[in-house]
């Protein structure tokens, strides 16, 4: 008999003595009465529900050149890009993804979108963060690390680094709390350097 069979079949006679020798639990248990369920209603999921919907149809976000979500689900690249004015009732939101953070190499590896951020109704909760890749604002990136967001509908939005196998809202680094960003019209966002790690 090889040594692996010796091994294994003592392995087995010291698990079932082991099991043998525990003895016969004597102890049973009684039911407790359950509480009386509460007459109050209960809001156990604590988001809003009536949340307005997008209507299906509405052509994608539109970006910079006529880059669309539906085109493409990578950021586009381009050498520098220029932050512009805000459209009329508009908003722009930019920044930096930079490896390391401050001085640290353009982040390239997954696109940025703007996902539409509903607050709970409980504030112990964290705002959750919706995402439609045809819907909402996809980022134009540059060779520095710069993201653009241009032409943002006002709106509470959470800034989101998405993936071929997923996606996830990103954190702030300092305080571990989702990044929410109140776009309001007529102004840009500069939200600086943010580090990828």
């Amino acid at each position: 008999m090889s040594t692996y069979w010796k091994l294994a079949s003592i392995l087995l006679i010291a698990v079932l003595t082991a099991g043998c020798s525990a003895g016969e639990i004597t102890e049973t248990l009684e039911p407790t009465d359950a509480p009386a369920p509460s007459a109050e209603p209960v809001d156990a999921y604590p988001y809003p529900m009536n949340q307005p919907t997008v209507p299906v149809g509405i052509s994608a976000y539109p970006g910079p050149e006529g880059t669309t979500a539906e085109t493409s689900q990578v950021p586009t690249m381009v050498p520098v890009l220029d932050v512009p004015s805000p459209a009329s009732g508009l908003g722009v939101v930019t920044g930096f993804l930079l490896v390391g953070g401050e001085g640290g190499q353009p982040y390239f590896g997954n696109a940025v979108y703007l996902g539409r951020a509903l607050a709970p109704s409980d504030p112990a909760f964290p705002p959750m963060i919706s995402l439609s890749e045809s819907e909402d604002p996809l980022a134009v990136m540059d060779q520095t690390g710069r993201f653009l967001f241009v032409d943002v509908e006002p709106g509470t939005y959470g800034l989101v680094l998405w993936s071929p196998v997923g996606s996830a809202p990103m954190q702030d680094p300092a305080t571990g709390a989702y990044m929410i960003i109140e776009v309001k019209a007529d102004q840009v966002i500069d939200l600086g350097v943010i580090p990828i790690k």
